[in-house]
This record gives C-alpha cells, structure tokens and sequence, in this order.
C-alpha cells in the first residue's frame, strides 16, 4: 500500500480500509490528508464512514 498525494480514499481517524483487488486491510490512526490506493487503486473504506 501507498500513501501518495494523489487521486484516491480521503478516510479520517478510525477508518477501516480494504483493497478489492488483493484483499488488504488497513486502519487509519493518524490522518494526514493523504489519498490512499493499492494495486493501483483507491481503497475502499469498509467502517467508519
């Protein structure tokens, strides 16, 4: 997974994010206002929206 600053998920504190393509999870802790993707894509969140 990569934090890049660019298209992709906006989640916040507590989020639950998940990749459709390979399956990973991830939690946000701390939100730095970066967009979130793997394999290429923008995760999904899961929880917390």
């Amino acid at each position: 997974m990569s934090a890049q600053n660019t298209e992709g998920t906006e989640a916040s504190n507590g989020n639950r994010l998940r990749c459709n393509n390979c399956g990973s999870e991830a939690i946000v802790t701390k939100a730095g206002g970066s967009s979130l993707n793997c394999c290429g894509a923008p995760l999904e969140v899961t929880f917390g929206r």
